[in-house]
Order: C-alpha cells, then structure tokens, then sequence
C-alpha cells in the first residue's frame, strides 16, 4: 500500500469515500493466500471495472454480477483492503 502512495495516490480509507472534485476512486485488493493484488476503478458511468491479467476490461465480478459497489464483489480470495483517489489525468 505504501507504493500507491509513492506513486501519488490519496488514501481514502477502508470504506467508500466521498466523490471528490479533480480525482477519481480506486480500490485496492489483496490476495494474501496466493501473494497479489488487484485494482478496480470507478468509471464515469457509476459503474467499477477491473482488469484480470490480460483479459478484457469489464465490470463484471465471478459471480457476473454489476459492481457498483467495491465492497459487495466476488473476487475469489482477494479482499478489499483500501480506496485511494487518484488525481484525474494524473495516470
């Protein structure tokens, strides 16, 4: 989590943080029985997508679910652990 840091991003806490002007939010999961990790983002539309590997971008979880809610997805063993902003055009 301290690399996010370093590389500019705010940590926003454990749970969903406000909307803030010029950022847009990023959750951060870990998986800690098979060491990874993984990101999803809010997109413009309300929605948050992820990227697994080099498959397609989607806003789908395992269980083919919409996620509108970082906190209610299914990804296997990876856990929410922290929300950043991320300043908008920064990355």
């Amino acid at each position: 989590m301290g690399g996010a840091v370093s590389d500019g991003l705010s940590p926003a806490g454990d749970n969903l943080p406000v909307v803030k002007d010029g950022y847009y939010r990023v959750a951060l999961f870990i998986n800690e029985i098979d060491p990874d990790y993984h990101w999803v983002r809010e997109d413009n539309n309300g929605l948050w997508s992820h990227k697994f590997g080099h498959a397609e971008t989607s806003n789908i979880d395992y269980d083919e679910k919409e996620i509108t809610n970082p906190a209610a997805v299914n990804f296997g063993d990876y856990e929410l652990v922290q929300y950043y902003y991320v300043p908008e055009g920064g990355y």
